[in-house]
């Protein structure tokens, strides 16, 4: 090599990278941001539509789309700044939790924080999802259940106009002596309304209830399929499904504002 030869320096690897990392400066987590690539989406008629690049949170830092220790393609950016510099760079999630102890304590703690948020977000954005479809799903088959299971009960009522009543004598018991009374008609007729109701809307009780109490939908499946099934009905639930790539989408801007918020109130603490 002569001395007019340009120098060309070696290319860093990932184990050069984290040493200058850790002398170069005292990095903390800022903040996260997601870049979602731009994809097609097809409109069923063989039309594509192309969905530019979208970025969900603060975009900062050195380098993007990429990990700044491992160069694999990321969409999470988890920003570390160096209190020192100002310098900022990101790093993906998997790179994060392998460091473990080297990012420190502090680092650690706010990684755990992070995560629990995110996956309590995920969790109750996708059982809203899944109510929301459980519930389109009975009320697409209550036109039909209910006509049937009515046409029963009108049958019956047919029959005997007082099904539905309590009976028109009552036995009490006095002095280890029992006598039989007659109900007034009041007594006869109390709670008559709301019995036939359940008789003619068992499904849809239980559904008002489900909506009313938020229970999660998975153990409610074979529940409703019991009942749907006493009434005469051969039906099958649909298992919870996959979310669609806008509601992933939708689910990533709500992580985003309850990690901003709570890397907010950290930051407000550290001052």
């Amino acid at each position: 090599m002569t001395s007019e030869e340009e120098y060309v320096p070696l290319e860093s690897t990932k184990a050069s990278r984290l040493g200058e990392f850790f002398t170069e400066g005292d990095w903390h987590i800022i903040g996260s941001f997601l870049i979602i690539p731009q994809y097609a989406v097809n409109d069923g008629n063989g039309n594509f539509k192309i969905i530019p690049e979208q970025v969900i949170g603060v975009k900062r830092g050195e380098n993007l789309h990429s990990c700044y220790f491992c160069g694999t393609p990321i969409q999470e950016h988890i920003t570390f700044k160096d209190r020192k510099s100002g310098r900022m760079v990101n790093i993906g999630n998997v790179c994060v939790e392998k460091l473990g102890e080297q990012v420190g304590q502090r680092n650690i703690a706010v990684m755990k924080g992070l995560k629990s948020l995110k996956d309590k977000v995920a969790r109750e954005f996708k059982k809203k999802i899944h109510r929301k479809d459980l519930l389109e799903f009975l009320d697409e088959g209550m036109t039909a259940w209910q006509k049937e299971i009515n046409d029963k009960v009108d049958a019956e009522l047919k029959a005997n106009e007082h099904a539905f009543w309590n009976p028109a004598t009552r036995t009490v018991t006095k002095n280890d002596k029992t006598f039989e009374l007659q109900a007034t008609l009041w007594e006869q007729k109390d709670g008559a309304e709301q019995r036939q109701y359940s008789k003619r809307n068992p499904i849809k009780v239980m559904r008002d209830e489900f909506e009313k109490m938020g229970w999660n939908v998975k153990p409610m499946i074979p529940i409703f399929e019991e009942l749907i099934s006493k009434q005469g009905f051969d039906v099958k639930i649909p298992n919870p499904r996959p979310l669609d790539k806008d509601e992933l989408i939708e689910l990533s801007r709500h992580i985003q504002v309850n990690v901003d918020e709570y890397l907010k109130k950290l930051e407000d603490r550290a001052k």
